[in-house]
Order: C-alpha cells, then structure tokens, then sequence
C-alpha cells in the first residue's frame, strides 16, 4: 500500500513538471530566419545587411517584429498586403542604435513585399541619400 501511494505521488510530481516546462513553452514566441531582397529578384538587398537577427513572430502566429541596425537613417516600412491589396505602416520601435518594426504577416511560405525609406544626411564628402527602396522578406520556414 505504501509502495503504491509512492509510486501514485511520484507520478503527480512528474506530470506536474511536464506540465510547469510545457505552459511556457506554448505561450512562447518563435524565431523565424529571413532574407531582404530586392523586390523584383532573387538578390539580397543592401538593407539585409542591417538586419538584426531573426524576426520575432507572437504566440498568435501572424505579428511578427523584425529589427534593424542604423536606426536613424530608417524613417519608416510600409507593408503590402496582397489580400486587401492595401500598404500601412509597421510599427516602429527604436531602441538605441537599432529600430524594430511589427505587422501582420499571413503567410510565411509568400514573400512578404515592403518599402524601407532611408535618409543619410548631406556631409562634406557626400551628397546625401533620401531613397525608397521597395524590398521582400523571404521566411526561411
């Protein structure tokens, strides 16, 4: 009988484990690899290489934040939205050096199609850039 209420305690132990490591791990957000590319080619875009790690996507599977380096030259993403054939603004949030911007995101096996606008001011060497670039985020999924 003891041998049995051991055995019965262990076994709520151990399924009380596996559910405290499982919760969070459902709740958790994952990380998905991509690549900036240029919007009318398979090319990398000059933007890829200010990109920061991978992008970010909610537990809701669809919002996803990516981050880029050189925060200040960055004024804004704008996404397109083939469904509603439709552009808005992700959400920026700069944080030091590095700007993260949020949107929806469908379908990660599409290409999501984007326009990054940047502004490099005039120097004495150079001219200046105020540019929109239209680019792709190609998932790695």
């Amino acid at each position: 009988m003891v041998q049995s209420m051991k055995k019965s305690a262990f076994l709520v132990l151990l399924l009380t484990l596996a559910l405290a490591l499982a919760v969070p791990a459902a709740f958790a957000s994952t990380n998905v690899d991509y690549v900036v590319r240029n919007a009318t080619d398979t090319a990398d875009s000059y933007a890829n290489a200010y990109k920061v790690g991978s992008a970010s996507v909610d537990t809701n599977g669809t919002t996803t934040t990516i981050t880029f380096s050189g925060a200040s030259y960055i004024q804004y993403l704008e996404v397109y939205d083939a469904a509603t054939n439709t552009w808005s603004y992700a959400t920026a949030t700069p944080s030091g050096s590095n700007v993260s911007f949020t949107f929806e995101v469908d379908d990660f096996s599409v290409n999501k199609i984007a326009k990054i606008h940047v502004i490099v001011p005039p120097s004495e060497t150079f001219p200046g850039y105020n540019t929109v670039h239209t680019i792709q985020f190609k998932w790695s999924v």
